[in-house]
């Protein structure tokens, strides 16, 4: 996993590659909780990434929850297809102005 966090205003663009698991998802979480807040837009590219399991995905609904604004700017073909076989498609994916419900 590998992750690059940039921050420019109020934006936060998050840069995501390699399998996002379990055993990613607390330093994920203690990244992201460095640098997001309730005014924070978050960006996410997702064009990297390789595998992407069911506490990695949770973890980005929360944090789409903690932010102004999120949403995901590319993904991979196995972002996509986590986000299909969790049934998070059917919710609709992180977007500008609003979080996953």
């Amino acid at each position: 996993m590998s992750m690059s966090l940039v921050r420019a205003g109020a934006t936060v663009r998050a840069t995501l590659s390699g399998e996002l698991t379990v055993d990613d998802v607390a330093e994920m979480h203690r990244a992201l909780g460095d640098v997001v807040d309730g005014e924070t837009s978050l960006v996410i590219d997702a064009a990297e990434v390789a595998r992407l399991d069911v506490a990695a995905a949770q973890l980005v609904v929360a944090t789409s929850h903690r932010v102004g604004a999120c949403r995901v700017e590319a993904a991979s073909p196995a972002w996509s297809y986590a986000w299909s076989l969790l049934g998070l498609d059917a919710l609709g994916a992180p977007t500008e102005g609003g979080a996953l419900p």
